[in-house]
């Protein structure tokens, strides 16, 4: 099960990377950026580290969740990533949310 969580992970920060290098406009990250997108229902799937979800005091913790449910609410996939292996890192190193757009904003 860890396994596959690993790949999943992989796969969506690969995209995001990806993404980042080739279509700079479909993604958002840091909380104050994906807050925006997801408030436009531009977001398609939301990657949330789950080490900056554990750091956060209670007031920012509850704007997180809230950014998860309204993503949610336009039908838009969240994800946890871990951030014990490399890709989690790589998220952590961009603020610890990011999201895959449906559209640019």
């Amino acid at each position: 099960m860890a396994r596959s969580a690993l790949v999943q992970d992989t796969r969506l920060i690969d995209e995001l990377l990806g993404r980042l290098a080739s279509k700079p406009g479909l993604i958002a990250y840091g909380v104050e950026e994906v807050g925006k997108a997801v408030d436009r229902g531009a977001v398609e799937t939301l990657m949330v580290s789950e080490k900056l979800f554990k750091e956060l005091d209670h007031d920012s913790r509850r704007q997180v969740e809230s950014i998860c449910k309204k993503a949610e609410g336009y039908q838009g996939k969240v994800f946890f990533v871990g951030s014990s292996h490399e890709k989690g890192r790589q998220l952590v190193g961009l603020g610890g949310i990011a999201a895959l757009l449906r559209f640019p904003v």
